[in-house]
């Protein structure tokens, strides 16, 4: 954990009304660690896979939760990790080389859900858009392998 925030600090600024250069700057990390253990909670189960966006990252995805129907899924496939295509326009957030959370339209008109973390398994799924919204959903998480395997043994009966 300590390494994929080394590089992020939290700045902010102890000022009174009578601000000046001579006050004390408090640099703090435990913010960011917090954040970065709340990441996007994927699980799969009888209903379909179902995605919880906490805190912030509601704000950056639009939305708190979606559920991805068993009979919306056409595919799903574990990447080793991070994309590096191109996804487009996007509403969200992206820290260039380490997070990527939003809405991307491709201009092939490809719509796409992600939230993507370097250095964690991708799990992409292939929705029907009339159903979820989007075309894809790109997700990083520890479980991409078993939730991927789990779709396929349902997609199989």
């Amino acid at each position: 954990m300590e390494d994929d925030v080394s590089d992020l600090l939290l700045f902010s600024h102890e000022c009174s009304p009578n601000y000046s250069h001579h006050d004390n700057v408090l640099i703090t990390t435990t913010t960011i660690e917090a954040e970065v253990s709340a990441m996007t909670q994927v699980s799969y189960g009888p209903e379909g896979v179902d995605i919880r966006f906490p805190g912030w990252e509601a704000t950056m995805a639009g939305r708190g939760f979606l559920r991805v129907p068993i009979s919306a899924l056409l595919s799903a496939r574990v990447e080793p990790g991070w994309t590096s295509e191109i996804l487009g326009m996007r509403s969200g957030l992206v820290v260039s080389g380490y997070r990527k959370l939003g809405t991307f339209t491709h201009p092939s008109g490809v719509r796409r859900l992600v939230s993507m973390k370097r250095g964690v398994p991708l799990l992409r799924l292939s929705t029907v858009r009339g159903e979820t919204g989007f075309d894809e959903i790109l997700l990083s998480t520890d479980d991409a392998h078993r939730i991927a395997q789990a779709i396929h043994r349902s997609a199989a009966r």
